[in-house]
């Protein structure tokens, strides 16, 4: 065994060098043992999700832009609306094929042209680990400030500034690196069972927001001016930055839009990505929004002007009172909040999605754990620290490439819904073979049989017409029909000279007074009538499913 070999993933693609580059088990359709999220398993996620630090502060866009309160959250809905309309459209394609975005990307893009959308995406996934971790890194900071209140001196040892401004200091790296090292286990974690850390992040974090509003409630004796001004524009530029807030939630959410496939694969049905997703992202935003508006509004009375970034805020807190039992204590939990937060969108949004890429891109030698692992390794080594100390430049770029994101979105959207209407062959996307024969497929019938539902090989030919609905085979090539008539097909039945159609694996009809399929809509006439007719024949009647 050479050292490549032992480098292998575990069940590493055999076969051609074609075929080794295309799947591995990570690829494949989840088996039906693993699809272990429900819907509530997808509320949770989005509640967690949503309840972040750029959340917190994506209304200030339209504040600042001159928008009254109410115009900038009404903005907030309307932008996660759509965000959530297209989330929908393409988890269930995931949910349908339990499939994930690499391998989606293939049926529209080519199985070699789709390379190039999966090297961008985990290219994008890899920077984007890197800030997000520097975000959480400014939680820590804070949540080892509320313990150790001696941890602040570390800011007074700056390692590298760009004249009047530090850009790294020893307290910032030691925390970048602490939070760094916390998510690990998470990263690590498989996505069946990372269900489990959205659901304690969708019950923490909701509590530490509402307590902080509460304080902050308290402590500026009402909410604040921000609610009371009206709106500073008019006319077409009150239109225009009205526009603008609402596209700016719509790329906010570029990234998890085009790989919610990753998490939809997993779906214990199709329905449960549905309207559990349609109202879990526009409330859970606004919701958070809302209490971001609030609590900044706040901050004007208590520090005579307004704070957006809750960070700011918390350090503004124990900077005024860094011995008071009382503000530490409170602090300590809200900034754990936020470092629980921070660590749920970089695996939901990140270190999975750069996993499921990056296994793509070289499937013998790297699974979605070890791509995980790989893309948070890489993060360091992007500096993000170099990357915030610009941020201007930094979300222009990220502005920017939000776009190229929405072309692969909606090229993958039309092409799945309009122009092959809902179908697609699992086993040619396993395939990089010009002729897909039986011993080219990268996905053999016997291996779909096995993922989807286990049945035996014999299984009578309503159970195989169901699978066959399930899986969108096309009854026309001439190995699918060999499995399906358990017949040779050369020197058996054939499913008439055009096949028949996917399209007549839905509906219902009744042959002899009998139903043939669970779901077939069949033809009264013509070849698609002969060929179902013929199946039945070769199988001698139907059968139990």
């Amino acid at each position: 065994m050479t050292f490549l070999d032992r480098l292998a993933v575990k069940d590493a693609p055999e076969g051609s060098r074609a075929q080794a580059m295309l799947r591995n088990h990570d690829l494949t359709p989840v088996r039906p043992e693993l699809r272990s999220w429900g819907w509530l398993n997808y509320v949770f996620f989005w509640v967690s999700d949503g309840l972040n630090i750029n959340t917190w502060m994506i209304a200030s866009t339209g504040l600042t832009a001159g928008l009254a309160w109410w115009q900038a959250w009404l903005a907030v809905w309307i932008g996660y609306g759509i965000v959530a309309i297209f989330v929908v459209l393409t988890a269930r394609i995931g949910s349908t094929w339990h499939i994930g975005f690499p391998v989606l990307a293939r049926a529209s893009f080519g199985v070699w042209g789709s390379f190039w959308p999966v090297l961008n995406r985990a290219v994008m996934a890899c920077v984007w680990t890197a800030v997000q971790s520097w975000i959480g890194g400014s939680c820590m900071t804070l949540l080892l400030r509320s313990i150790i209140p001696g941890y602040r001196s570390l800011a007074n040892h700056v390692l590298i500034s760009k004249g009047s401004e530090v850009i790294l200091t020893r307290q910032s790296i030691l925390s970048f690196f602490l939070f760094w090292m916390v998510q690990l286990p998470f990263v690590w974690a498989p996505i069946h069972k990372v269900r489990h850390l959205f659901t304690v992040k969708s019950v923490i974090v909701p509590i530490a927001a509402i307590a902080f509003l509460a304080w902050s409630i308290k402590d500026a004796s009402g909410i604040g001016p921000i609610v009371k001004q009206p709106a500073s524009l008019k006319g077409s530029a009150l239109a225009w930055a009205f526009v603008q807030a609402c596209m700016s939630c719509v790329s906010n959410m570029a990234t998890l839009t085009v790989n919610i496939p990753d998490f939809a694969r997993v779906a214990k049905k199709p329905g449960d990505v549905v309207l559990s997703q349609f109202l879990a992202i526009p409330l859970t935003f606004a919701i958070t929004c809302f209490v971001g508006i609030l609590v900044s509004s706040s901050s004007v009375p208590i520090y005579g002007k307004t704070v957006w970034d809750p960070l700011e805020l918390l350090t503004l807190r124990l900077d005024d009172n860094p011995y008071a039992s009382g503000t530490r204590a409170a602090v300590f939990f809200i900034s754990f909040a936020f470092v629980l937060a921070q660590v749920g969108i970089n695996i939901a949004a990140n270190t999975l999605s750069a996993g499921s890429d990056l296994t793509a891109l070289l499937p013998r030698y790297i699974n979605i754990r070890r791509g995980g692992m790989l893309c948070a390794f890489i993060a360091p080594l992007i500096m993000p620290w170099h990357l915030m100390s610009s941020s201007s430049t930094f979300t222009t770029y990220l502005g920017a490439y939000s776009i190229f994101l929405s072309s692969i979105l909606g090229t993958m959207i039309a092409d799945y819904y309009i122009v092959r209407r809902g179908y697609l062959h699992i086993p040619s996307l396993f395939s990089g073979a010009k002729g897909k024969t039986n011993a080219e497929l990268g996905l053999t019938l016997s291996n779909a049989a096995t993922i989807y539902d286990r049945p035996r090989l014999g299984l009578p030919l309503r159970g195989r017409l169901q699978l066959a609905r399930i899986h969108g085979l096309h009854l026309r090539h001439r190995h699918l029909g060999d499995w399906f008539c358990g017949r040779d097909g050369r020197a058996g039945l054939r499913c008439g000279p055009e096949g028949v159609h996917p399209r007549l694996l839905h509906g219902r009809v009744r042959l002899g007074g009998r139903v043939l399929g669970p779901e077939l809509d069949v033809p009264r006439r013509g070849h698609g009538a002969a060929a179902v007719q013929g199946l039945a024949r070769a199988r001698g009647g139907l059968g139990s499913a």
